[in-house]
């Protein structure tokens, strides 16, 4: 059953696009809070290093990334999805981590957001205390970086470095859950923190956007939306191949999705090259509502299916688009 959930789930995740996105709550925060090892009377202002080029990923899983963003991870740290929140997780057992949110601020400038943001914590947690508060640079940007503590059971210290960049705040959450502190490691990171409007990524994955199309966030799912409304949008699903091989696991696929859909028709099937790895492509039409075809880009690694979804909601076809940008997507493992 769980094949046949993540197969509709690149279709549930998106067909929602056609209804209005709402503006969002301000700044959604990770974990809990923290005490930092500075009094609050007398900060240390932390150290801003020269902006870096953006690092190359030597393959080995030296990038931590999402929807836009990525930056490099220091030694012993660990990409891990813990309740379905991609995170970072420090050396030992500690289970401190670092997290980043992404959140469409329409219109609000940083300052607003983050005060904004810190009057929501205030008025959830009963014993909230802000305890850092000040301006940074973040690998060139301007930034806010404040730190918190609160009754949050298991938490000893919330920090949280937020920088916003064409209309989208970046929240880099760091909580450090005991006695044990990683902030040089966190601020090393930090200072390695890439914005890019130009690549749609996730976990270990990436692809080039084509101009005109958006990500965006949507009920904490990350899609990436075509130009002009129609809802059309393309998202990635990964998941274990439990072993089968590529054709199996597609045709396992397909089989689930024919008895699920009444009205289920295959119109592709075939396979393909995406940038020098070999995929399967199929494409579909059922009885689900609103969806006019849906496209899927399915390639192996390591053990893991990567499954690229196109969403065409209405007549206007973005195929040459996608394509386009398949042809870029990269796996890192």
């Amino acid at each position: 059953m769980k094949r046949l959930f993540v197969a509709l789930l690149a279709l549930f995740l998106v067909v929602g696009l056609t209804a209005c996105v709402e503006t969002p709550e301000p700044a959604e925060t990770p974990p809990p809070p923290i005490e930092t090892p500075v009094p609050a009377e007398t900060p240390v202002p932390l150290e801003t290093p020269e902006p870096e080029e953006p690092a190359e990923d030597d393959g080995n899983g030296t990038l931590f990334a999402g929807a836009g963003w990525s930056m490099e991870i220091a030694d012993g740290w660990t990409v891990m999805e813990e309740i379905g929140v991609h995170a970072l997780f420090a050396p030992g057992e500690t289970g401190s981590n670092i997290n980043v949110v992404v959140e469409h601020i329409q219109g609000m400038s940083l300052v607003d957001y983050v005060d904004a943001s810190l009057d929501m914590l205030a008025a959830f947690f009963e014993e909230f205390e802000l305890i850092r508060e000040e301006g940074i640079s973040i690998n060139g940007k301007d930034g806010i970086f404040i730190a918190y503590t609160s009754d949050f059971p298991g938490v000893h210290t919330m920090y949280q470095f937020i920088v916003e960049a064409d209309g989208i705040a970046y929240v880099i959450t760091y909580t450090r859950m005991d006695e044990t502190d990683y902030l040089d490691d966190v601020l090393d990171m930090l200072h390695t923190f890439t914005v890019s409007e130009a690549l749609f990524a996730g976990n270990d994955w990436s692809m080039e956007i084509v101009t005109g199309w958006a990500v965006m966030e949507v009920a904490g799912l990350t899609v990436l939306t075509a130009p002009g409304g129609s809802g059309s949008n393309i998202n990635v699903v990964t998941e274990s191949t439990q072993g089968m091989s590529l054709d199996d696991y597609t045709d396992a696929t397909l089989d689930m999705l024919a008895s699920f859909f009444e009205e289920f028709e295959l119109v592709i099937d075939e396979h393909i090259s995406i940038n020098g790895k070999n995929g399967i492509f199929i494409a579909y039409t059922s009885a689900f509502p609103g969806v006019h075809t849906t496209y899927q880009f399915i390639i192996e690694v390591g053990g893991m299916a990567y499954i690229i979804t196109y969403t065409r909601m209405d007549e206007t076809d973005y195929l040459d688009d996608v394509l386009d940008m398949v042809e870029t997507f990269t796996v890192v493992r």
